[in-house]
């Protein structure tokens, strides 16, 4: 399925409850093996969805029903990330066209998902079908140290920063689970603070990089909000 042909149903679906593309729980145990699945995602322009004529945002029918949304956005680019998850020099870095596009796209991606004020579920990280049962508890295993590989792993992504514009989804006050696994954000302390204080009825976040750049969030989070169940992994 095409971003289109995805974006279509979100367009005219008033009564749409769940949209997930990216599948979650399918295999789990030690003696699965690893495999990784293609699945559809949005361009970020596409996901946008601007009216040309006016440069605001179409009226998507789904946005006072969805409930849980699980898909990637990629096309971003983020020219902050030089380097893959090994730290070996990225060959296929997506350009910006011009100065400031990036930020740009990203603030115009978080004024889409605000839209969905009722949602309970956002997740835009990789599904979890191969993950095998490698991934951390809760942050209290935080000594744990599980490597993925790197297919699928998302760069031209949204960096999930207030810097970015994290603060537009201030309106999600149902959510109770975000999901960022294998996507290169940058969440700080100041942004799991964010967090707790703009969506009180978040439960779960899935996807911290607790041995990289998300170390102090996590170390945040387990210490000011241990009710917040945390599924890390590390990129080391």
């Amino acid at each position: 399925m095409s971003g289109t042909q995805m974006r279509q149903i979100l367009i005219s679906s008033p009564r749409l409850h769940t949209f997930v593309t990216l599948l979650q729980g399918g295999l789990t145990g030690s003696k699965v093996p690893h495999f990784s699945a293609k699945v559809p995602n949005f361009m970020a322009k596409d996901f946008i969805d601007l009216d040309s004529s006016s440069n605001a945002l179409k009226p998507w029918k789904c946005e006072y029903s969805l409930r849980v949304f699980h898909a990637k956005i990629l096309g971003i680019p983020r020219p902050d990330v030089t380097t893959d998850r090994r730290g070996f020099p990225r060959l296929d870095v997506l350009q910006e066209a011009y100065p400031g596009e990036s930020q740009e796209l990203q603030s115009r991606v978080y004024e889409r998902l605000a839209k969905f004020t009722r949602l309970v579920k956002l997740g835009l990280g990789h599904d979890d079908r191969d993950l095998n049962d490698i991934l951390l508890d809760s942050i209290n295993n935080i000594d744990g140290n599980h490597v993925f590989g790197d297919d699928d792993h998302q760069y031209d992504c949204l960096e999930m920063t207030l810097k970015s514009g994290l603060g537009m989804l201030e309106g999600l006050k149902k959510l109770k689970e975000l999901n960022v696994m294998r996507m290169t954000t940058r969440i700080g302390v100041d942004e799991v603070k964010w967090m707790r204080k703009n969506w009180p009825n978040l439960q779960t976040i899935i996807g911290l990089d607790i041995r990289g750049n998300e170390m102090e969030a996590a170390q945040w989070l387990k210490e000011e909000c241990p009710q917040v169940k945390l599924t890390a992994y590390s990129m080391d």
